[in-house]
């Protein structure tokens, strides 16, 4: 799974703090670097917030809970 972030996102480290209080492990991928925020704006062109949760299918995760599939 991964997570695009960004510094000074309180929605950035509640999502982190979900998952990892779950166990579930993720690549955390910070906006903040130029070369991931030109690819993530290639990949996901119409997605202007943070944070983005994609699972290991690439799906985009828009709602967590314990019923999530992750």
């Amino acid at each position: 799974m991964i997570i695009f972030t960004k510094a000074r996102c309180p929605a950035c480290v509640k999502a982190k703090e979900f998952f990892k209080a779950r166990n579930v492990n993720f690549t955390e991928c910070s906006l903040d670097d130029k070369d991931v925020l030109d690819e993530f704006k290639k990949m996901y062109p119409n997605v202007r917030s943070v944070p983005l949760v994609v699972n290991d299918e690439g799906d985009i995760v828009t709602e967590w809970n314990t019923e999530t599939k992750i």
